[in-house]
Formats: C-alpha cells, sequence, structure tokens
C-alpha cells in the first residue's frame, strides 16, 4: 500500500512539473504549482497519521511533531505562491521557522547532543548568504529605489532560509551511517526551494525583473518532493539513537566560520568596485561574529561536559572508580612530602539486591542517589567520595590530622542512614559496610590502600553488617586462607576428603535414637578436620553447595539404608537443604533420583530448610515443598523462631516438624520468660499437628523440662555430640543388646561427658553405665 502510495504521487509530480513547464500560460502554471502544494499538505498530513506510532518515540523517523511543523510551513510556502503580491514572498518566508524546527526534530531524535550546534551552524550558513547579497547586490537596489523593501528583503532572506534549511537537513545525513530515504527526500525537496529561490536572487543581481513564472516547473517539484518524504515507507522505520561522540571541530566546521568571521573584511574590500553600505556591513559582521562565538562556546561546553560525563558517574554525579584513583594518588604524594596522613573508606550498602529486586531497578537507583547524597554531607568539602560500581562507594579523607578521625567519620556514615530514605510512597531502610584503611600504616600505593579497605569492608559485613571495621593484617590472611579454602574445595569431593557424621535424635518419651542428622565434616590435608562453619560458606558463595548437597544427601541414603539392612531399626535420616539448591533447579528431581539410586524409603528421608527459605521463595518454594511433600519425604523448619516473629505462615506450609532452635534452650536458664516462649512454641506446632525436636540439649534440667512440657524429642551434647558412622553403629548396638526404656528414661540420671579428643567427637553416658564410654571410645 505505502510503496505504491509514493511511486504513485511522485510519478503525478513529475507529471504536474511537465505540464506546468509546457504550460505557455503563467497563471495556469502558478495554478499548478498551488494544486500540487496544496494536495502536499494534505499528504503530509496523511502520511503523518498513516505511519505514527501507537507509543512516541524520539528516533522514529516519521516522528508526528515534525511532519506537522513541515505541514505548517508548507502551508505558508503555498500561501505565498498563491498571491504573489509585493508581500507575498514574504508570507511564504514565515514558513522556514515551521521548516527549520520541523528537521531539528528530526535531528534530535536521531542525536540529542547535537540538536543545537547544527541549528547554530545552519543559521551562521543561512545569515551569510544574505549578508553577502543584501550587501553587494539587494542593499544598493533598494537604497537606490529601483526594488521595493518587501522585494528586497524577499529576495535575500528565501536564499537565507533554503541555505539554512539545506545545511539543517545535510546533517541528519552525516550523524549515522543509516540513512533513511524519506530524510533524503526531505533534503531534495529543500535543494529545489534553493534552486528556484537563488535563481532569483542570480536574475536580480543582473539586473533582471523579478519574477518565478519560468521557475514554476521547479517550484512544483519542490512541492512535491515534500509529500514523497512523507508517504515514503522509511517514516515508520525505526533507528537507534546515535550515542554523541565528542565535540570537536570538523573542516567543514572551521572553513565556514572562516568564511563567515573574514566576510565583513572582504565585502569592505569588494567595496572599491561596488558600493556598499557600512552599517550593513557592521551589522552583519556582528552578527557572524556572534553566531561563531556561541557556536564555539557550545563546542567547548561540550567538550567539557563530555569529560564530566566520561569521569564521572551519571546516575549520582559521583566521581568514577578512574578519577577517585587519581586523586588518591595526588593525595598520596602530598602525604609523603608533608610526612601525613591520609584514608581510604569502602562502602558498601547491605541488601541493596534485595531492595532493587523487590522495589525494581528504578527505586534502587532512587536509592543510590540518595545515599550519594547523604554520603556528600558527611565529608568535607576537600574529601572525595566516589562510586566505585553497583552499591559501593569510596571516601578519600586527604588531609587527616589525626588517625583516630577517620573512625569519626566513619560513625558520622553510620548515623547518616540511621533515617530511612523516602523511595516514592515507600520508606525504606538501608544500612552500609565500611572498611577503612589508613595511610601510611596500611598501605603506600593507592591498589594496596584500596584492597586492604575493602578487605575491611568484607570483615564488617561478617561482623553482622551496619558498622566500620579497621583493615588489620590479619585481615589479608583471612582472605588468602579462603581462596586457598575455595580452590582445595573444587577437589574435595573428588579425593574423598569429605565424610559425614550423625547426630542422634532421641524420643523423649522412650529415650532411644529413632533419626539422624547429617552433618558434613572435611578433612583437610594442610588444616585437619573442618566444621561446616569454615567450607559451608564458601560452597554457597561458589555455587559448589549444589554438588556438596547432593553428595551429602545420597551418602546419608546410602548409610541409612545400610544400617537397615545390616539389621538396625528403621530410623529418619535429616539432611540440610541450602537457598543456593532451590535456585538451581527442581529440588524434587534430585530428590527423586537419590531415593531410587539408593532404594530408601521416602518416609525416612527429612529435610530440613530455614525459615527464611520457606518464605522468601515465594510460590517458587512453596510448590518444591509441595512437590518434595507428593513424593513422600518429611520437611522440617530448621532454627525456628529465630527468623520471623510471625509464625501464622506455618499452617500454609506443607512441613511435618519444628526443631526449636539452640538459643531457647540456653534461654532455660534465664527464669520464667525462656520457658515461656519454649512452652508456645511446642503448643502451637502441636495444635498444627507437628512434631516438636528440642536442639542443643546440654543439661539435664533442660531435658527434665523438655520432657515436662511434652516435647517429642531432642538432640545436643547432653546425648551425643555429630560422631561417625562406626560410632553411630555402636550406639545402635548398645539399645539392641541393652532393651528397656532407654537412657533418658531415668529423670535422676547424672550426665556426664565422654569426649575422644583426638577426633573431636563423643558420647555423655547415664550414671555409671561406662560401657556406654567403652562401645563408643
Amino acid at each position: 500500500m505505502t510503496r505504491l502510495a509514493w511511486r504513485t504521487y511522485l510519478g503525478l509530480v513529475v507529471i504536474a512539473s511537465v505540464v506546468a513547464a509546457m504550460t505557455p500560460d503563467a497563471a495556469r502554471a502558478r495554478q499548478f504549482g498551488v494544486a500540487v502544494g496544496i494536495g502536499t499538505v494534505i499528504v503530509v498530513a496523511f502520511g503523518a497519521y498513516w505511519h505514527r506510532l501507537e507509543r512516541s518515540i524520539s528516533w522514529h523517523v516519521g516522528r508526528r511533531d515534525s511532519w506537522a511543523c513541515f505541514a505548517m510551513g508548507l502551508s505558508l510556502l503555498v500561501m505565498g505562491d498563491a498571491f504573489r503580491t509585493s508581500w507575498g514572498p514574504l508570507v511564504g518566508f514565515a514558513a522556514y521557522p515551521f521548516l527549520m524546527t520541523g528537521i531539528a526534530l528530526l535531528v534530535r531524535g536521531r542525536s540529542p547532543g547535537v540538536t543545537l550546534d547544527s541549528v547554530v551552524v545552519a543559521c551562521i550558513g543561512g545569515v551569510a548568504v544574505a549578508f553577502s547579497a543584501w550587501a553587494l547586490w539587494v542593499g544598493p537596489l533598494v537604497h537606490n529605489h529601483q526594488m521595493s523593501w518587501p522585494d528586497g528583503l524577499a529576495v535575500v532572506l528565501l536564499p537565507m532560509g533554503d541555505v539554512a534549511l539545506l545545511i539543517l537537513s545535510s546533517r541528519l545525513k552525516h550523524l549515522s551511517e543509516t540513512y533513511p530515504p524519506s530524510h533524503g527526500l526531505v533534503t531534495v525537496a529543500v535543494a529545489g526551494l534553493l534552486a528556484v529561490h537563488g535563481t532569483v536572487l542570480a536574475r536580480v543581481a543582473n539586473g533582471s525583473v523579478l519574477t518565478f513564472q519560468a521557475l514554476d516547473p521547479l517550484l512544483v517539484f519542490a512541492f512535491g518532493m515534500w509529500g514523497v518524504a512523507a508517504l515514503h515507507p522509511s517514516m515508520r522505520t525505526l533507528f537507534e539513537p546515535v550515542v554523541n561522540a565528542p565535540a570537536r571541530l570538523h573542516a567543514g566546521h572551521v572553513a565556514l566560520m572562516g568564511c563567515a568571521a573574514l566576510l565583513g573584511p572582504v565585502l569592505m574590500v569588494a567595496g572599491r568596485t561596488h558600493p556598499v553600505d557600512l552599517t550593513t556591513i557592521a551589522l552583519g559582521s556582528a552578527i557572524l561574529s556572534g553566531l561563531v562565538v556561541a557556536h564555539l562556546v557550545r563546542l567547548v561546553q561540550e567538550r567539557a561536559h563530555v569529560e564530566h560525563a566520561a569521569q564521572h558517574d551519571e546516575l549520582t554525579g559521583l566521581p568514577r572508580g578512574e578519577l577517585f584513583h587519581a586523586r588518591l594518588a595526588v593525595s598520596l604524594a602530598h602525604a609523603q612530602q608533608r610526612q601525613g596522613h591520609l584514608c581510604v573508606m569502602f562502602i558498601d550498602l547491605d541488601r541493596f539486591k534485595k531492595i532493587n529486586d523487590s522495589l525494581g531497578h528504578a527505586a534502587g537507583n532512587q536509592l543510590l542517589q540518595l545515599v550519594a547524597k547523604r554520603l556528600r554531607r558527611c565529608i568535607r568539602e576537600d574529601d572525595t567520595v566516589a562510586r566505585n560500581g553497583g552499591d559501593e562507594f569510596t571516601v578519600l579523607l586527604p588531609h587527616l590530622g589525626d588517625p583516630a578521625d577517620a573512625e569519626v567519620v566513619a560513625e558520622k556514615i553510620l548515623q547518616a542512614f540511621v533515617e530511612p530514605f523516602a523511595l516514592g510512597k515507600k520508606k525504606v531502610f538501608s544500612s552500609p559496610s565500611v572498611g577503612v584503611a589508613l595511610y601510611p600504616r596500611d598501605g603506600s600505593d593507592p591498589e594496596t590502600l584500596l584492597k586492604n579497605a575493602d578487605a575491611a569492608m568484607y570483615r564488617a559485613k561478617e561482623k553482622g553488617r551496619n558498622n566500620y571495621k579497621l583493615y588489620t593484617p590479619e585481615l589479608n590472611a583471612t582472605a588468602h586462607e579462603a581462596l586457598d579454602l575455595e580452590s582445595d574445595l573444587h577437589l574435595a569431593m573428588e579425593r574423598n576428603e569429605l565424610v559425614l557424621n550423625y547426630q542422634p535424635r532421641v524420643d523423649l518419651r522412650t529415650g532411644r535414637i529413632v533419626g539422624v542428622e547429617a552433618l558434613v565434616r572435611w578433612h583437610h590435608p594442610k588444616l585437619g578436620l573442618l566444621g561446616p562453619d569454615r567450607f559451608i560458606p564458601v560452597a554457597e558463595e561458589t555455587g559448589l553447595i549444589v554438588p556438596l548437597g547432593e553428595w551429602v544427601m545420597e551418602t546419608a541414603c546410602q548409610q541409612a539404608v545400610q544400617w537397615w539392612e545390616t539389621g538396625y531399626p528403621a530410623m529418619q535420616v535429616a539432611v540440610n537443604l541450602s537457598a543456593r539448591q532451590f535456585q538451581h533447579g527442581p529440588v524434587s528431581d534430585m530428590v527423586a533420583s537419590v531415593l531410587r539410586r539408593t532404594g530408601l524409603k521416602p518416609e525416612l528421608l527429612e529435610l530440613e530448610i530455614t525459615e527464611s527459605l520457606a518464605l522468601q521463595g515465594g510460590d517458587r518454594a512453596l510448590a518444591m515443598l509441595h512437590d518434595l511433600k507428593n513424593i513422600g519425604v518429611q520437611c522440617s523448619i530448621d532454627d525456628f523462631g529465630v527468623g520471623y516473629s510471625n509464625f501464622s505462615y506455618l499452617g500454609t506450609l506443607p512441613i511435618d516438624t519444628i526443631k526449636i532452635d539452640k538459643s531457647f534452650m540456653d534461654n532455660l536458664r534465664g527464669g520464667v520468660g525462656g520457658t515461656a516462649v519454649v512452652i508456645g512454641l511446642v503448643a502451637l506446632a502441636h495444635s498444627l499437628e507437628m512434631k516438636v525436636v528440642a536442639e542443643g540439649v546440654e543439661t539435664i534440667d533442660q531435658l527434665n523440662f523438655l520432657k515436662a512440657n511434652s516435647c517429642d524429642q531432642m538432640q545436643g551434647f547432653l546425648f551425643s555430640q555429630p560422631i561417625s558412622p562406626e560410632q553411630m553403629e555402636s550406639l545402635l548396638m548398645l539399645e539392641l543388646v541393652a532393651p528397656g526404656p532407654g537412657r533418658l528414661g531415668d529423670d535422676e540420671a547424672d550426665f556426664g561427658p565422654a569426649y575422644d579428643a583426638d577426633y573431636g567427637r563423643g558420647v555423655r553416658r547415664a550414671g555409671d553405665r561406662g560401657e556406654v564410654a567403652e562401645a563408643v571410645g
């Protein structure tokens, strides 16, 4: 449709131009021009509507505001051509502001940063043409009354507008290699107008009579090309905006501004042979000089803006890392000369990703801007705060009188985050972790100071966040150890360095073992036996927790099957699940695969998850828990009560067991408050038909309290630490050969420790039953 329309209209324009050229009657030829002009205005409006987008895009070729300006300008041009009185050309000249605005909008859509420069250059070219024409030819004719003022202005202003339009439209072509044909057709239309008005100016310069009659065919063609451009299919094309390059003087700019600056003196020289008006030369030179200066000032401003943008963060306006590094290097040189001190701080926002993910990136960006403002208020004018990327900031205190002043500033930064941040209608609390490194104590070059401040910041995060830490040499040793652990952990499973220990779970009514919790240990070739707190965080960060977790589950299930096949009673084996495992993929598929490979009954496997994972995982985590329930696997909440104060979520989750955290057992020593909390937790779980397991039971008083308040099971050092499979088998054997109410059946029994320090294991024996220690030790 559009391809046929623009080709058809192009054919009609060519036919009209030929007919106008062959028509001897000047009035009829003018009528052809007016008719084509009116038709073009209608076609431009139709094309802009036909090629519109549902949502306005600034770089869309067929921007409706641009073509609306074209339609208005063309209407005035047609009116000026229709009424060829002495004021008709001036009416046509009123169209040029609209036409120039339309092309300027197209330039702005393609490359916003060059719009003003392009308009100024176009004005320089147009004014230079008008100035020269008036000074050499038209001005003397008007002063000698050989031409009226309206005709003289028309002869000068119309070519001036055409030259400005041509320069501006040619700017579109040089913005990028991708050049829409509709823009080229606009340039052809402007060139046609320039040919008409330039010919008239040339005839006036030669003393001929001012007339448009012989140029009507070319005028018809120029009008028609606007309509062809409006109908062209490229009007609907989308082009990516051009990235603004640093402002610089092109050869064409230099030539144009050089000619404009020298035009006044050249006309003065020409005045020796042609009479010139000194007032005209002075006025024209002043206008051209002002435009040239404006263009140069604009170039300088643009260059400064680009350089500032290259060194400063676009979002916050803070210096980037490169500028911060340069300032730090200079400050270090000054500090060395005066033997002074300086401070570098590394700041990271705590849990920024959670805010970004829950509220959106727009809210995250707004938070970063507000943080930047508060950090600026915490430092002096000579200090520097920079954005290092993401949610990381760095601070430079180059003039530090006393190293203790660094801690004062760090405290000030922490206090600046006490008040919430207003993100729209929401108020969000955010806190920083701050690492502090001092010169010369903690380093003498930028890289070392930044690295040590970063290490101190990570220590601040490890110590609970929302605090600051000064760098100490031990931090680097810890960082190197973590890196070494990460490297060794990749090979630990291949070398069979990982082992599982099992901590028994005891039924409080019978005192007998009903289950175990599998806990991983690492026989490091250099560091010895490592607990999970040493290497599980590393596995979480690196993603190794996924294969490690599957290995733990499969090994524990195999061990449970082996005990059952040996003849021991069937008992549940509990395995901890990591949030990273939930994020990696369907946990239910992995669990079902492990159960198939090992042959363990699903009801004998219990998966322990944390409260935060159960609640923050959203619908995806809830669906996975239901999938596990459908398989037949038991699920429990580990460390219950420490994550959230609202326990109403329990009724919505497919949970079988809750494990009361060890901290509540410790609080039992604190009196009524601690006991009331545990009683409430047990009652809540039983009301939801869930079992209750108390973790960290270490004293007889705790045991008696739990039994008195109907707690179902316990695990803790009172009965046994995590022990090896062989030790666990000894305990199971003991229960087989010593039937009865169990070793926890006697409330008055005196439990004492029996540890094997060489392996870090042990059991607690009841009364004077030394055979327990002998069987395990």
